[in-house]
C-alpha cells in the first residue's frame, strides 16, 4: 500500500524478558485506566491522556514483532476496512 508503518512514540525501556503476553496485559491495564476516566462531560483531558497511553502500549506491542510483519498486518487491516466501506471518499 502506501507509506511504511511509523511509530508515534519513543521506544520504552522494557526488561529483556518482557513478553508479548505481558505487554498484552499492559494494553488491557491501559484500556481499563482509560475507561475509568470516561464521563458524560467531554472534553475530558484525563480520558484523552489515557487513550494516548493505550496507543503507546499498543505501539510497544507491535515493536516486539517483526517490522515486515507489522507492515503487512497494517496493509491487510487497511484493505479489510476499505472493503467494508469504513473510510471516507
Amino acid at each position: 500500500m502506501s507509506d511504511l508503518f511509523q511509530f508515534n512514540f519513543p521506544k520504552i525501556k522494557t526488561p529483556p524478558d518482557h513478553s508479548e503476553f505481558q505487554q498484552a496485559l499492559k494494553i488491557i491495564d491501559e484500556s481499563d485506566e482509560m475507561m475509568a476516566e470516561l464521563t458524560d462531560d467531554p472534553p475530558n483531558r484525563k480520558f484523552d491522556e489515557e487513550a494516548m497511553d493505550l496507543i503507546h502500549a499498543l505501539e510497544t506491542y507491535f515493536r516486539m514483532k517483526d517490522r515486515v510483519y507489522v507492515e503487512e498486518l497494517r496493509n491487510q487491516t487497511i484493505k479489510k476496512n476499505d472493503d467494508r466501506g469504513y473510510y471516507g471518499v
